[in-house]
C-alpha cells in the first residue's frame, strides 16, 4: 500500500469515527433533554431531536459537503454543493456520502 492510499484510508477511517461519535452525542443529548423534562414531554423531546437530526443531515448534504470536500483552496471548498449519489460514486467519495451526513 502506497503512502497516498494509506493517507486516504486513514482520513476515511477518521471521518467514520468522528461521524459515529457525533451520532452518539446526539443520542446522549436527547437523553439529557428527556431527563430534564416531565414524563409527558419526553416523547416530544425525542421527536424534536429526530427532526433536528434529519434537518441537519439535509443541510450538511446541501451545503456542508461542498465546504468540507469541494474544490477550492485549502481552507474552504467552493464547489460540490448538493452532490448527487452518482457524482459521489464517480469520483470515489462514496464513504463520505454516507458517513458524513451525521451533523
Amino acid at each position: 500500500m502506497s503512502n497516498s492510499q494509506l493517507l486516504i484510508a486513514a482520513n476515511t477511517l477518521w471521518v467514520v469515527v468522528a461521524a459515529v461519535l457525533v451520532m452518539f452525542m446526539q443520542a446522549g443529548f436527547a437523553f439529557l433533554e428527556a431527563g430534564l423534562t416531565r414524563m409527558k414531554n419526553a416523547a416530544h423531546i425525542a421527536g424534536k431531536n429526530v427532526l433536528i437530526f434529519g434537518v441537519c443531515s439535509l443541510v450538511y448534504w446541501a451545503v456542508g459537503f461542498g465546504i468540507a470536500f469541494g474544490d477550492g483552496n485549502r481552507v474552504i471548498g467552493t464547489s460540490g454543493f448538493a452532490p448527487s449519489v452518482d457524482s459521489l460514486l464517480a469520483v470515489g467519495k462514496a464513504p463520505y456520502s454516507f458517513f458524513t451526513t451525521v451533523p
